[in-house]
Parts: C-alpha cells; structure tokens; sequence
C-alpha cells in the first residue's frame, strides 16, 4: 500500500518536473526568438 502510494507520488512529481522543465525551456525559445527579431 505505502509502496503504491510512493510510485504514484514519484510519478506525479516526474510529470510535473517535465511539465517545468518543457515551460522554461519553451519561455527561453520565446525569449531567444524575441531578442533576434
């Protein structure tokens, strides 16, 4: 039961890490593309 609880938590902090890490590296493109224009 705890280990259940332990693999859906680390997945659910996985996705959200991956959700960060997609948003900062999308806002650096956008300001990267901003600045050469």
């Amino acid at each position: 039961m705890i280990c259940e609880l332990l693999k859906s938590n680390s997945s659910l902090l996985n996705l959200s890490l991956q959700k960060n890490y997609i948003g900062t590296a999308g806002a650096n493109f956008l300001s990267q593309a901003l600045r050469i224009n």
